[in-house]
Order: C-alpha cells, then sequence, then structure tokens
C-alpha cells in the first residue's frame, strides 16, 4: 500500500496518538480534501483532479464494489471520496453525534415499538452512520450518471451499492429482537403480526421473524446463515462494542430457513449455479442408434407452439420445455410494503416483476440429493488457474461432503484458505511429498483434472503435449491404484489426446471403465450458448440447449445450430462468423488477457457445471444429457457412432446415471449439408489426436 497515495498503517497509528485530527491539507503527498470545493462529491471532485488514485486494496469487504458500474474518472472520483470515508471510519476522525439527523427523533421512534426490549446508547448513531453513507453514495452517483449521461435518475445497481455499504450499519440487530412476530404501530400488518406470535406459542422455541421485515421463508430455500437467523438470549446483551452490533448466539434448528436477500444477487453477477440441465430426455425422448428409443425420429424438431410455462409464470426453459421434467415449484419472493429498514426491500424490488422466483435466488433441487452416499471429490492440478476456481466452486457445492486438493505446489495453502468457507465440504490439501496423491485418491468418488502448464515462449507445441501428456498419464496412474472405481474428469488440454492417453494406462492397469472416463468438452457449450443468445437477444443463455461434438480443439468442434433448443434463426452472414468463435473462443481470451493467461475462469465453470451433473446422476437424479467426450466403443449407442465418425472417441450429447454414461444421442446423423463439411474436417483432426495420445503411452517419448 502506498503511503504517497494514502494513510498506511503506521500513519495510522501515529495519527491516533495524537489529539489533533488529521486535516487534508494537501502537504506530504496527501490530497487537499477542501468541503468548501461543494460537499462531499465535489470535494472528491477536486481530489480527482489533481490525479489522486486510491489503491484498489484499500476497498474490501463491503466496500469492493465503490465503483460498480463506473469507469474513467467518474470512477476515479467515487473511489478517491470512499478511500477518505474508509480512512475516517478508520480513524474515528468524524464525530457522527453532531450529525444533523434528528437522533432524539430517531430513538423515540424507536421507542414507540412495545416488543422493543432495550436500545443500545449507539443504536440512533449508528443509524445515522448509515443513513449518511447510503444518501452520499446516491448523491454521489446522481451526480456521476448526471455528468457522463445527461440523465437524472438512478439504477437498481446504484440502490444496491449504497445497501451494501449502509447495511453493515443495520442497527435492527441491537434493538429488535428480530425472532419476535411484532405487530408493528406504524404498519397495516397486524393480523399477519399476530397470527405469527400465536404460531410462536403453539411452537415453542421455533424462530420467529418481525412481520413485514423480510420476505417469508420458503422449505426448499438454502439455509440462512444471515442476520435473519439471531435469537434472543436470557441475557440479551445491549452493550455495543464500537460500530458493529454484538455477536448472537444462532439456534441450530435455525439453519434451513431462506437465506434474506436483501437485493437481486445477480446486480453483480454472481453465479447462481442453476440446476437446469442441457439436454432432456424425459417426456420425448432422444432417438438411439436403432429408433427404438424414438421411432418418430424428432429428436432436435421443435414445436412453437409447445412451449410450456411452470408455476413461476416464467417460459420454460428447454429442458422444461421438451423434456417434462418435474421441476421443483418457484416459491415466490412477495414485495414488501412496509416502511422503514424494509425500504431497501421495496427500492429495489420495484421495478421488478411483483414475484421474484426462488430459482432468481438459489435453486436446489430436493431430488438431487435422494442418495446417502457421502461423496469425495478431488481435484488434480488444484493450485493452477483453472484449480483454485474450480476447487471453489465444488467447495460450495451441497452435493460435496469431502474435498481433496492435489498439486505439486501451494496445495495446502488453497485447501486452508477454501476450508475457512462455511460450506459442508472438508477440505484437505495434499502435495507428492508422503504419498500425497495416495492420499489424495484413496476413496475418491470423482477425480477432476486440470492439471498441466501453460504454454511458456519458445516452447513449441510438441514440447507442450509431451509435458501434459506425462502429467495426465501419472495422474491416471496413481487414480488407477487408489481410486479405480471414481469417474475420472479430464480438463487438461489437448483433451483429444489426453482422454485417450487415460484409457490406455487404465487399459494396461486392468482398471478401464469406459463408463466413467469423461473428456470435458462443456466450455464450448456454454460458449456456443453465450454467443448464440447475443444474436438472437436470448437473456439467459441457459434457456438454449445447443449440442457440440466433435473434439475440443479448433476445427474439431462443431457446434449443431440447427438442433438447438428451441429452435435458433443463425442470419448466413453471421453463420461463419459464429462457427469460428465457439471454435476459437479461447484465442480470443488469450488475445484479452495480452498473452498473460487463457480461459481459467470460464473453463473452472464449465468443469465444475460438468462434475455437478455427474453428481447428480450419482444421487440419482435422471433426464441429465451433457455432451462430452467419451470412449465410443464403451457406451450404448456409441457403435453406430464411431462408424459414422471413424473414430473411437468423439463428443456427443450422453445420457448420464448412476454408473456413469449411459447412453449416446446420435444427433450427427441429422446435420445439415453445412455442419457436415465442418464434421468431415473435424473427424480428420480427431483421428490424427487421437492417434497422437494412444502413441504417447505405447511407445512413450525418451525422458
Amino acid at each position: 500500500m502506498d503511503p504517497t497515495n494514502l494513510q498506511g498503517h503506521g500513519q495510522q497509528q501515529k495519527l491516533r496518538q495524537n489529539s489533533a485530527p488529521r486535516r487534508y491539507d494537501g502537504q506530504n503527498g496527501n490530497p487537499l480534501y477542501d468541503p468548501a470545493n461543494g460537499g462531499h462529491y465535489g470535494a472528491s471532485a477536486s481530489i480527482a483532479a489533481q490525479g489522486h488514485a486510491p489503491d484498489p486494496q484499500v476497498f474490501t469487504g463491503q466496500w469492493a464494489n465503490v465503483n460498480q458500474g463506473l469507469t474513467g474518472q467518474y470512477r476515479d472520483i467515487l473511489n478517491t471520496y470512499w478511500q477518505q470515508q474508509v480512512t475516517k471510519l478508520e480513524t474515528d476522525e468524524h464525530d457522527y453525534k453532531l450529525h444533523q439527523l434528528p437522533l432524539a427523533r430517531i430513538k423515540k421512534v424507536m421507542k414507540a415499538d412495545p416488543e422493543v426490549k432495550m436500545i443500545s446508547a449507539e443504536a440512533p448513531i449508528l443509524f445515522a452512520k448509515g443513513c449518511d453513507i447510503f444518501i452520499t453514495e446516491l448523491t454521489m452517483r446522481a451526480w456521476i450518471h448526471a455528468e457522463e449521461n445527461k440523465r437524472r435518475t438512478l439504477q437498481r445497481s446504484d440502490i444496491a451499492s449504497a445497501l451494501a455499504k449502509s447495511d453493515m450499519f443495520d442497527f435492527l440487530i441491537d434493538i429488535v429482537p428480530r425472532e419476535e412476530a411484532s405487530s408493528h404501530k406504524r404498519s397495516g400488518g397486524q393480523s399477519s403480526a399476530a397470527q405469527a406470535s400465536a404460531n410462536a406459542q403453539a411452537q415453542p422455541g421455533a424462530v420467529q421473524q418481525q412481520t413485514g421485515m423480510h420476505p417469508p421463508p420458503h422449505p426448499m430455500a438454502p439455509p440462512d446463515y444471515g442476520m435473519a437467523q439471531h435469537i434472543q438470549e436470557p441475557d440479551y446483551r445491549a452493550q455495543q462494542q464500537g460500530m458493529f452490533a454484538p455477536a448472537v448466539q444462532n439456534d441450530p434448528g435455525a439453519y434451513g430457513q431462506p437465506t434474506q436477500q436483501m437485493f437481486d444477487p445477480s446486480i453483480y453477477g454472481g453465479y447462481q449455479m442453476p440446476q437446469q440441465q442441457m439436454y432432456s430426455v424425459g417426456g420425448q425422448r432422444a432417438p438411439d442408434p436403432t429408433g427404438a428409443g424414438d421411432p418418430s425420429h424428432t429428436y432436435g424438431a421443435h414445436d412453437p407452439g409447445a412451449r410450456i410455462i411452470p408455476k413461476s409464470g416464467r417460459p420454460a426453459s428447454f429442458a422444461e420445455a421438451f423434456a417434462g421434467l418435474d421441476e421443483p415449484s418457484m416459491t415466490c419472493l412477495p414485495r414488501q410494503s412496509r416502511s422503514g429498514s424494509t425500504l431497501r426491500l421495496q427500492f429495489l424490488h420495484s421495478s421488478c416483476p411483483k414475484h421474484l422466483p426462488l430459482s432468481t435466488l438459489h435453486r436446489n433441487s430436493p431430488h438431487t440429493l435422494t442418495s446417502g452416499k457421502m461423496v469425495k471429490a478431488v481435484v488434480a492440478g488444484a493450485s493452477g488457474g483453472i484449480g483454485q476456481p474450480l476447487s471453489l466452486l465444488l467447495k460450495a457445492s451441497p452435493l460435496i461432503d469431502e474435498l481433496a486438493l492435489y498439486d505439486v505446489v501451494n496445495t495446502p495453502g488453497v485447501a486452508t484458505d477454501l476450508s475457512h468457507i462455511s460450506s459442508p465440504a472438508k477440505t484437505t490439501g495434499y502435495l507428492p511429498k508422503d504419498d500425497g496423491m495416495k492420499k489424495a485418491f484413496t476413496g475418491a468418488d470423482i477425480v477432476v483434472i486440470p492439471a498441466g502448464i501453460p504454454r511458456k515462449p519458445g516452447m513449441t507445441r510438441d514440447d507442450l503435449f509431451k509435458i501434459n501428456a506425462g502429467i495426465v498419464r501419472d495422474l491416471i496412474q496413481g487414480v488407477a491404484e487408489n481410486a479405480p472405481d471414481a469417474f475420472i474428469l479430464v480438463i487438461s488440454n489437448p483433451v483429444n489426446s489426453t482422454v485417450p492417453i487415460a484409457a490406455e494406462v487404465l487399459k494396461r492397469a486392468g482398471k478401464f471403465n469406459p463408463k466413467k472416463l469423461f473428456g470435458v468438452t462443456t466450455l464450448d457449450v456454454v460458449r456456443a450458448q453465450t454467443f448464440v443468445a447475443d444474436i438472437i437477444g436470448e437473456k439467459n443463455p441457459q434457456n438454449l440447449a445447443i449440442p457440440v461434438v466433435g473434439g475440443h480443439s479448433g476445427e474439431t468442434i462443431v457446434p449443431l445450430f440447427t438442433q438447438a433448443q428451441p429452435s435458433v434463426n443463425i442470419p448466413a452472414d453471421k453463420l461463419d462468423a459464429l462457427v469460428n468463435r465457439v471454435q476459437f473462443g479461447g484465442d480470443e481470451v488469450v488475445k484479452a488477457k495480452d498473452g498473460a493467461g487463457s480461459a481459467t475462469l470460464s473453463m473452472a465453470f464449465a468443469g465444475f457445471r460438468f462434475a455437478e451433473k455427474i453428481l447428480q446422476a450419482v444421487k440419482g437424479q435422471s433426464g441429465i444429457i451433457e455432451p462430452t467426450f467419451v470412449y465410443l466403443p464403451g457406451v450404448e449407442g456409441g457403435d453406430a457412432i464411431a462408424k459414422v465418425t471413424g473414430t473411437e472417441f468423439f463428443a456427443a450429447p450422453v445420457e448420464l446415471g448412476p454408473d456413469g454414461a449411459k447412453r449416446i444421442i446420435d444427433v450427427v446423423s441429422k446435420a445439415n449439408d453445412y455442419e457436415k463439411k465442418l464434421l468431415e474436417v473435424a473427424y480428420k483432426g480427431l483421428k490424427t489426436n487421437i492417434d497422437k495420445g494412444v502413441e504417447f503411452v505405447v511407445n512413450p517419448p525418451p525422458k
């Protein structure tokens, strides 16, 4: 942290020793902070004009999104302002007791609620802090929008950013026992409050919530570790230390209640882990090679009138519309109508539909957890650019009970970091020493392999292949010896060659099960979904099902847009460019990263998505189909495709079951003339790649 740009830790300690408050006088490299320039944002503008750029490291936690949605000089202005706010809060320089808000009136209003047992002396001060930050943030953003866009409106993201800061001063936890239902005098919710109170008396010890302050719970929602779960203790603590409310004991029985969302989690683009499959097999089944499963050969035929509107009222996804799957009910969260603290919900939901489906927050299908079997997952190559975000996603999954990380470096640190996350999976990290591979792999149910090294300057593709092929070979040997029954997901490139390498190693060890060996090609599907959605204007790419077949590199990747569900109309002048973008999307990422990296995050997402599908199938969920690179002769329906393609390995939609690959769906035979030309090119490239992988094991290169 550069002491010339902001006050360092040493300076702050020295500052606390001085009785006089710090002044922003422009001396010692500090920017001049002069409120005379027009209030907070005027002062910030003057600071930004001096070229002061705050260190982004100062913004952590709730402050991390201070510049969300802003760029250029306006981003700098807002950054600068909040850097000053953080500094003032840390040094207690600002006396909020002199705040202009009517604190006495605030306290009087608080006491008006008969259910409030006690009020901390600092509660009004904290409320004033929160109000000041909330109002100032909105004022800043309104000014910035007016300057940048010539408009004077605030967007939902602006309000959410302000809430994210002000919510850290949530005084309600200190003054209102939220577990007690209340007939608030300032609202019309008395009848519901009385009912809640009656229910509470009938169920001693039950966790209750103040009516109107939070959305109603739903039994299928994820556990809530938030503030709505606080309960009253016999000696409820009224003394508050510092800025934040005291900790309270959580009721173990309270977990399982829904997370109380302050705003739409999609605002910051967070991943919601939908339980949505890509290709349906229930109801209308896809054809098998004999045609027995689909005598009319209607797979891929789209009936515009066949779309289904589920309980939530939103258009059905492909899987719902064509499979007739029993999706969990979409429980909705009604908008709040009460005043006071619930204003934050009303602000953010006012521009939304009347009800928000539960899927907006989290989808947790109970039928995916029917099996009581404990699941151990292993990430081999967990410290790399793909391995770390992949491990994070797996750690957050409720389908995993134990997560073992293995790599040649850094895994103990990565595992320790992940172990602090409040999710069920127990996390351990292993290095090669002390039989680390054996310890990591033993008892594994699923092994995901993103291991490998990136291409370095002066390194040929053959050099890179030899190194990564050797890494995969050794890891697969470890799986064969210590986890022979595990599902194996190979991410390490080139997948067209590394999967055949894995198959040969397993064959030689007598442990080859073609139904449990997969090459992860999901990223190609994800890209096809995303790019097509951009063209046709589909807001949610995962509502599209697009089969991508062949291999996992360049021209071996063949998207079959004619079999997309629902059907899509790609303009002829955009088709070639779209196909090329799906095939060479990785180059787009490398170029955007200036050669300093590749598609690590999107690949981690794709790897997790496929692993999640495998685990859902293991847990008993049926009707899961995902494209993946498999050994054709070992899976039902594969022989017919092998005759057409002339290859033993091929990526195609595969139905997954508890034992792995259940059957392959033939989409190749339905390709149109344009797609058949692409497939012919793919077949040639695949044969070369596959032979190269097999040769590496049969005749290994000299070390």
